[in-house]
């Protein structure tokens, strides 16, 4: 990969033994460079503020069950403060809600932590190339959590609008592309 950037990862996960088989895994191909290791969101924020902007994370690999500051209010703060920062969740939860929540908090893809090496270097592989990445387990559990929702009621726009704020105007114009 000589001439072309690297792409600065960060790993955010309560277990050490976790990080460091990440860390590993990660340094063994030469596109990444690991910028933080944290154990949890509080910390990753720390470390991120004594950072160069140039060494900021493109990539954050986000467990969900953390102390002090989880997966979720660590997601909803990069989007608010970074928006740049893609996030891949890195979890053992496979919770169709914690699913439907991380992607809407604007998580860019949701991963098993039962996953093999191969295709957790594929799914940061597919974020930082195409900016998203579900896998075949992962879409199935999103389909099915909208079958559900779906056969409850019919949203309507302003439904859509109270339940995911500016997610809204992103199913408002989905919506009437639809239509037309």
């Amino acid at each position: 990969m000589d001439g072309c950037k690297k792409n600065n990862i960060a790993i955010v996960d309560d277990h050490p033994i976790v990080r460091s088989i990440m860390r590993n895994l990660l340094l063994e191909h030469h596109e990444y460079n690991i910028t933080i290791e944290a154990n949890n969101g509080k910390d990753f924020i720390e470390k991120l503020q004594k950072l160069q902007s140039s060494q900021y994370p493109d990539i954050v690999l986000l467990d969900i069950h953390m102390p002090v500051m989880n997966g979720f209010e660590t997601a909803r703060w990069i989007k608010a403060n970074h928006p740049h920062i893609k996030i891949l969740v890195l979890t053992m939860s496979d919770s169709e809600t914690f699913i439907l929540d991380m992607f809407n908090l604007g998580v860019n893809g949701y991963l098993l932590k039962k996953t093999n090496s191969n295709l957790l270097i594929s799914a940061i592989d597919s974020v930082a190339k195409k900016g998203y990445y579900c896998s075949d387990e992962i879409t199935s559990k999103l389909l099915s959590a909208l079958k559900w929702y779906a056969s409850k009621e019919a949203w309507t726009i302003d439904q859509v609008e109270g339940s995911y704020g500016d997610y809204g105007d992103r199913a408002q114009k989905a919506i009437a592309e639809y239509e037309a």
